[in-house]
């Protein structure tokens, strides 16, 4: 089979704007299965797509139906969702259908899918639908998802902000589907070409201004249909119609235009006359209101609003008729007029017409995220074997997370951190006030609300750089080789006490960290004699330093105190503590001096605390008279820890010890799924591509 080809199964396939869009990206169909309950749609895709099988509605599509899909492109029934309506959420009446489709998923399993939904899913329930929209794809196993926030109004002027997801297998290469931006060049060819070329309403041919070959201009009225000269209105400037809908009373055209002028209130007379008096001559346009001209002279529409602009005269509004809809939504001319039904042909009325254009998806965005796809390196559509399973790190694995730590640290948890992943409690607070290598914040996924801390200035520095200046830091590290040299410029560069430049010191950290032996700020130069594992290491980890560490960031307070400051002014009874402390009386490791007496201190701030917390630590006589005291649960593990170059490793017991539950057996992380911390609206920002 060529790349190109691929077998499709259109999920919900209304009028198939999935299919179109992915053959104009060059995709070849080579079988195509659709799935659909509406009469006059299915009526409409046999007509304009006579080699495409109907596959029945989608609950009664069972394994071994049809040939497995390659591509699966569904946009689920979005009534329950949408922010006009009544936001019943996912489970809604009709939304419900979506975990019909996850079940197709699970069951096929194809190469890539594309889900496609409204813009209010992101809100929808505070945030919860689309968390739960998350947790069903990543919960059949397979998928690593990416997503973004697209409007059509960057290819056709129809304001219509839409969500696509792109599912793609985890062990293959990933498309580089998102960011899709207004600058792509894709959507300047459709904007410049299709529009001018063609036009959008033929019927009308008016162009006023310089405003380009938007024609004609759809306006928003702000109270009633009809307009009196007087009355205030409101009006697009982005040359855009409104979201095209099903319903056919709200998508108005505009055939006459009437000039328009600014008039001052009569607040803004007072104020004028006012300011006037001070020899001032003016008057905020926040109270000015546009009015119809009486001359009947019509002046150019700018970008500014205090210049005369333009208004239609809404004795003359009409309803876009289908043919204009359909090019708004980038149809061909006539695709929803004609159906096939027992053979025969039928012509389909202009309300069903508007019903099946409302709820399709726009045409040129599916051809643009197509391309992408097609033209992503490396990738190729194949499904996964029907059957197989693949194990996740967490239920969520591949989102809002990193996996790994930008950073290797002396006496860090990256072998134990599926371990302590599986052992938190649901929260709100998420905090960690001795960081250091972050193995466990960067692994786990977003909460509402997160703080980091370390006492360690370059530490902290770091993640700062990582948070706020992370192009200049990338492109540092992409160009440092694995080198003595480097490892003694970054040592020195962190001795200086005068050096004030932040990137150049986060860049020390990351090579000293990397670098040395045991991962130690200030160790001795790391390397081996019988193998390369280090380099490898290192072009690991650099490969590794993309800006998803930026993006998990991003909503994270970083601190530079004292850990007990730090887990005081954070405790509240939804709170959270990940608590990693130095070993006391240790001299190995970043801190100095940590001592029996400071360890003592923070267990007696942990024994007060109204929210959780899970220690990691060595075993200890003072830890045990804590856990007896308080009845602590507990539970430990041996792991093997690097001492020193020349010397023979040691095996350490690393104890768990919570103010909660967390039995005495390790949990399974595929047996946590309806217990792993919930995503909240906020801590989901972080992955949205919201770019606009």
């Amino acid at each position: 089979m060529k790349p190109q080809e691929i077998v499709l199964l259109d999920l919900f396939s209304g009028v198939g704007g999935f299919p179109l869009g992915l053959k104009q990206a060059g995709f070849t169909i080579k079988k195509h299965y659709f799935s659909e309950v509406d009469p006059y749609a299915i009526a409409n895709y046999s007509h304009n797509f006579k080699n495409a099988i109907y596959a029945g509605p989608i609950e009664n599509i069972k394994k071994g139906a049809f040939e497995k899909p390659d591509i699966v492109c569904f946009g689920s029934p979005c009534q329950d969702l949408s922010i006009a309506g009544k936001r019943e959420g996912i489970k809604g009446s009709k939304s419900r259908l979506f975990f019909e489709a996850v079940r197709i998923l699970d069951t096929y399993r194809p190469g890539l899918f594309i889900f496609e939904n409204v813009k209010g899913l992101f809100s929808s329930n505070q945030g919860k639908d689309f968390e739960i929209v998350l947790r069903s794809f990543a919960n059949i196993g397979l998928y690593e998802l990416q997503w973004q926030l697209l409007n059509t109004a960057w290819v056709l002027p129809q304001n219509r902000e839409r969500i696509y997801l792109v599912g793609s297998l985890r062990e293959k290469p990933r498309p580089e589907v998102f960011p899709i931006g207004k600058s792509c060049k894709k959507t300047e060819d459709c904007t410049r070409k299709k529009l001018s070329e063609r036009g959008i309403a033929p019927t009308i041919d008016t162009k006023v201004g310089d405003q380009g070959n938007y024609a004609p201009y759809i306006f928003t009225i702000r109270s009633g249909r009809k307009l009196k000269e007087g009355s205030k209105v409101e009006f697009r400037k982005d040359r855009s119609t409104n979201d095209i809908t099903g319903a056919d009373q709200d998508n108005l055209l505009i055939n006459n235009w009437i000039p328009l002028r600014v008039e001052r209130t009569e607040k803004a007379k007072k104020i004028r006359k006012a300011n006037q008096k001070k020899g001032i001559d003016y008057a905020p346009f926040q109270e000015k209101q546009f009015v119809p001209r009486s001359d009947g002279k019509m002046g150019a529409i700018t970008a500014h609003p205090q210049h005369e602009n333009l208004l239609c005269n809404l004795g003359n509004v009409r309803r876009l008729i289908p043919l204009e809809c359909e090019r708004l939504q980038g149809f061909p001319d006539h695709w929803t007029k004609y159906g096939i039904r027992d053979g025969k042909q039928i012509e389909l009325s202009d309300s069903r017409r508007y019903q099946l254009i409302g709820n399709a998806v726009s045409v040129p965005i599916v051809q643009i995220v197509g391309e992408k796809i097609k033209n992503s390196t490396g990738f190729k559509i194949r499904g996964a074997k029907i059957g197989k399973s693949v194990a996740l790190n967490t239920p969520l694995d591949g989102l809002g997370r990193t996996g790994k730590t930008p950073i290797s640290y002396y006496g860090g948890k990256q072998n134990l951190t599926k371990r302590i992943l599986s052992l938190l409690p649901e929260h709100n607070l998420y905090c960690e006030p001795f960081v250091g290598g972050g193995a466990v914040f960067f692994a786990k996924e977003p909460s509402s609300v997160e703080v980091i801390n370390d006492l360690d200035g370059k530490v902290v520095n770091f993640y700062r750089v990582c948070k706020l200046q992370f192009t200049k830091l990338q492109k540092l590290i992409q160009s440092t080789p694995h080198s003595r040299k480097l490892h003694t410029e970054a040592k020195a560069i962190l001795q200086d006490d005068t050096e004030k430049d932040m990137v150049k010191k986060a860049w020390a950290v990351w090579v000293q960290t990397n670098m040395s032996f045991s991962s130690r700020i200030f160790g001795g130069y790391a390397y081996e004699r019988k193998s390369n594992g280090i380099t490898k290491t290192i072009v690991n980890k650099k490969n590794e330093f993309t800006s998803a560490i930026c993006d998990r960031l991003d909503l994270v307070d970083i601190e530079c105190n004292d850990a007990l400051t730090v887990i005081k002014s954070r405790d509240t009874r939804e709170s959270f503590f990940y608590v990693d402390p130095p070993y006391f009386n240790s001299d190995m490791g970043h801190y100095k001096g940590y001592s029996k007496q400071d360890f003592t201190q923070l267990l007696d701030i942990l024994s007060k605390i109204k929210g959780k917390f899970l220690l990691s630590s060595y075993p200890s006589d003072i830890l045990e008279n804590y856990k007896k005291k308080y009845k602590w649960s507990q539970q430990s593990v041996e792991q093997t820890v690097s001492v020193a170059k020349g010397k023979r490793d040691k095996k350490k017991t690393e104890v768990f010890t919570a103010n909660y539950d967390i039995g005495k057996t390790e949990q399974s992380l595929a047996g946590i799924q309806n217990e792993v911390i919930l995503l909240r609206s906020k801590a989901l920002r972080i992955r949205f591509a919201l770019l606009k």
